[in-house]
């Protein structure tokens, strides 16, 4: 169980609708940022719109940088397509576990991070 405090609340939501994820993964979002990056400098109230708004632009570039890494970071054909790497062994046994239909996977990632692109313009 998370508690959330009403003022988060307002953030979440925003931040949610401004990325198209769901309030759980815009929470996490908000904590990892504010872990991170901390608020923008801002002379307004927090609870005022246009804070609200240095946040989103703040928080979407960090969002997307983010994204990059993790599909870096979680590409496992590299070391399985090169047999010089270190891990191919490793990989060429555990990955048809992991991911029995690559190109399916493959699509579907494609597909999805193509349609976050979208939602940038």
């Amino acid at each position: 169980m998370i508690r959330v405090d009403k003022a988060d609340n307002e953030f979440v939501f925003a931040i949610s609708d401004r990325l198209s994820v769901d309030e759980v993964q815009a929470l996490v979002l908000l904590r990892s940022f504010l872990y991170n990056e901390s608020l923008p400098p801002t002379t307004d109230d927090p609870s005022t719109s246009s804070t609200k708004a240095e946040l989103l632009e703040a928080i979407t570039p960090f969002y997307y940088s983010d994204d990059c890494h993790f599909y870096a970071s979680s590409s496992p054909y590299r070391a399985k397509e090169n047999s010089s790497d270190s891990l191919h062994v490793v990989e060429s046994k555990i990955l048809p576990l992991l991911v029995p239909d690559g190109v399916q996977f493959a699509t579907t990632l494609i597909t999805t991070y193509s349609q976050k692109l979208k939602y940038t313009t």
